[in-house]
C-alpha cells in the first residue's frame, strides 16, 4: 500500500495521505511521496487543479511522525531522508491546489495545508500547532500570515488547536461541510476552477501567491535559524520519546 495515493480525475489530481492507522502522519515515505505526487501533477498538461487529502475521517495529517522522529537513530539518517524538491506552495508549481481537510489538522499537517491555495473542511475538523508541547519547531510563522495576529500567537505558543467552525470564522477555511464531504467538496472547487480559462487562472493565482509570499520573504532565514535552534536541543528529543513511550515530557530548556 503506498503512503501516497495519486488519481487523476479528468482535469483534476487527487492526491491523498494513505496512513490512516498512523492518523496520516508524515514521515520520510509520506514526504517523498508527495514530492513526486506533486511533481507528476505538475508535470501533466491535461491537470488545471489538484486536490489533496487524508485517508479516512480521523486526519488530514496529524503532523510529523514523533515515533519515526524517536527512532530515527536505529533507522539511520538514509532512511529517512526525504528526496526531491518541495514544491508544494512555491511559484514552481503550476497549478492551484485545494487542501481537503478531514479531522486533525495538526503540526506540519497544517503546515501542509496552510501551503495550499484553498481550504475546505470538513465539521469534524481541527487545526493547531502542539509542537511546543514536543520541543521542536512548528509553521507558526505562516499561521501569522493568514489568521489574526493574537490568534496565531496563542496557536503558536499555547499549542492547543482550534475546532473548524472557528476555523472558517477567521478565514483559515473558505469552505465548512458536513462530516465526510470535505473530499467531495475539494474536488468540485477543483472542477470550477478547472472549467475556466488556465491562463487567467494562473495570472490571478500567480498574484496572489505573490502577495502572500512577500509578507514572508524576509522570514526565510529567521525560520531556517528557528528549525535548527529548536531540532537541536535536547528538550525536542525528549518530546519525541515522551510521546513514543506515552508520557507527558519533562523539559530543562536547552
Amino acid at each position: 500500500m503506498a503512503a501516497v495515493e495519486y488519481e487523476k480525475r479528468g482535469h483534476v489530481a487527487i492526491i491523498t495521505i494513505n496512513r490512516p492507522e498512523r492518523m496520516n502522519s508524515l514521515g520520510a515515505l509520506v514526504t517523498n511521496g508527495l514530492n513526486q505526487s506533486f511533481e507528476q501533477a505538475n508535470t501533466d498538461d491535461d491537470i488545471r487543479a489538484i486536490v489533496l487529502t487524508g485517508a479516512g475521517d480521523r486526519a488530514f495529517c496529524a503532523g510529523g511522525d514523533l515515533k519515526d522522529m524517536a527512532d530515527r537513530a536505529a533507522l539511520g539518517e538514509e532512511a529517512t531522508r526525504p528526496q526531491g524538491r518541495d514544491i508544494i506552495g512555491s511559484f514552481e508549481l503550476k497549478k492551484p491546489v485545494i487542501a481537503a481537510v478531514n479531522g486533525y489538522c495538526l503540526g506540519g499537517g497544517l503546515g501542509i495545508a496552510m501551503r495550499c491555495d484553498i481550504r475546505v473542511a470538513s465539521e469534524n475538523a481541527s487545526f493547531g500547532l502542539p509542537e511546543v508541547k514536543r520541543g521542536i519547531h512548528s509553521p507558526a510563522w505562516n499561521a501569522a500570515n493568514l489568521l489574526p495576529g493574537s490568534l496565531a500567537m496563542e496557536i503558536g505558543i499555547v499549542g492547543d488547536p482550534i475546532d473548524a467552525k472557528r476555523a472558517y470564522e477567521v478565514g483559515l477555511v473558505s469552505r465548512l461541510v458536513p462530516q465526510g464531504q470535505a473530499l467531495e467538496e475539494g474536488i468540485r472547487v477543483a472542477e470550477a476552477i478547472a472549467e475556466n480559462a488556465p491562463v487567467a487562472v494562473k495570472v490571478m493565482m500567480n498574484e496572489v501567491r505573490r502577495i502572500l509570499h512577500h509578507r514572508t520573504d524576509p522570514l526565510e532565514d529567521v525560520v531556517s535559524y528557528g528549525v535548527k535552534e529548536c531540532f537541536d536541543t535536547e528538550d525536542s528529543k525528549e518530546g519525541a520519546r515522551a510521546f513514543a513511550e506515552k508520557r507527558r515530557p519533562v523539559f530543562h530548556g536547552r
